[in-house]
C-alpha cells in the first residue's frame, strides 16, 4: 500500500529511477481551475482546494486500484464461485 500511495505522483524515467509526475500535478491543478466554469460557479480559494483535493484523491485511488486489481479480481472470482455453486 505504501508503494502505491508514494508512487501515485511519481513517474518512472530511464534507468529505473522515479521523478515527480509533473503532468499529473498540472492536470489536477488545471481541472481545479476549470471546474468552476464547467459547473457555473465562481472561482474561490475554498472551491479550488476542494476540487484540487478531490483530484489528488482520485490519483491515489487510481494508483491503489492499479496496484491491487489482480488481488481484487482473484477475490471476486473466489466469491463468485462460492456464491454460484452453493
Amino acid at each position: 500500500m505504501q508503494y502505491a500511495v508514494t508512487h501515485a505522483f511519481l513517474d518512472s524515467v530511464r534507468g529505473g529511477k522515479f521523478e515527480p509526475a509533473y503532468a499529473r500535478f498540472a492536470a489536477v491543478t488545471s481541472v481545479a481551475l476549470i471546474a468552476p466554469a464547467w459547473h457555473q460557479r465562481s472561482l474561490s480559494a475554498s472551491g479550488f482546494f476542494e476540487d484540487f483535493t478531490f483530484g489528488v484523491l482520485g490519483q491515489l485511488q487510481n494508483s491503489l486500484l492499479n496496484e491491487f486489481s489482480p488481488n481484487l479480481q482473484k477475490l471476486g472470482r473466489n466469491v463468485r464461485k462460492k456464491v454460484l455453486w452453493k
